[in-house]
């Protein structure tokens, strides 16, 4: 049975390690909020992770060597 389990990354590489993951055949979460930066005179729109350096992976336990 799969079930979801927490990953930590490094420090704003949440999604270089969602596409590592990705590629290696896991299932992967990674809940990111839309934010609203000023920069000079413009507002910036841009994502950011819900909860930095973590993420999901949802994987079975007991198939791991």
């Amino acid at each position: 049975m799969s079930d979801w389990y927490v990953v930590k990354t490094k420090a704003n590489k949440e999604e270089l390690a969602k596409q590592n993951l990705i590629n290696q055949g896991y299932k992967v979460y990674l809940p990111v909020v839309k934010k609203i930066k000023k920069v000079g005179n413009r507002l910036r729109f841009f994502k950011q992770a819900l909860f930095p350096n973590y993420l999901f992976i949802k994987f079975d336990f007991n198939l791991i060597n």
